[in-house]
């Protein structure tokens, strides 16, 4: 409550990197699309942009790939049978990767 995000957010990692980046969609967060949205809002003052890569198979049977831009740099991938399932793996792998980028500035 009396620092900073950023200094909060060095010593969550520092203590609980490899949890932090074993996350999945069955354990801490829930919705990856939300927690991403929310952090984007606060520091940069925008939102991520999802874009559809490719759309691949059948109608019935799709498979969507998207990536989001954060800023217009690419942040993240994700692959699913529905778009939504793809933008929360996107985001999943965008949470993590900034996860990792801070902890590298340690």
């Amino acid at each position: 409550m009396d620092s900073n995000f950023n200094r909060v957010l060095r010593v969550i990692k520092r203590h609980f990197f490899n949890e932090l980046k074993n996350i999945n969609s069955n354990e801490m967060i829930q919705d990856y699309k939300t927690a991403i949205l929310i952090y984007c809002q606060e520091k940069y003052k925008n939102l991520p942009c999802y874009e559809l890569i490719s759309q691949t198979g059948p109608d019935h049977e799709s498979t969507f790939e998207v990536r989001i831009l954060i800023n217009g740099d690419e942040y993240g991938r994700g692959k699913g049978k529905s778009k939504k399932d793809a933008e929360q793996q996107a985001a999943r792998e965008a949470i993590i990767r900034m996860i990792e980028n801070t902890y590298e500035e340690k």
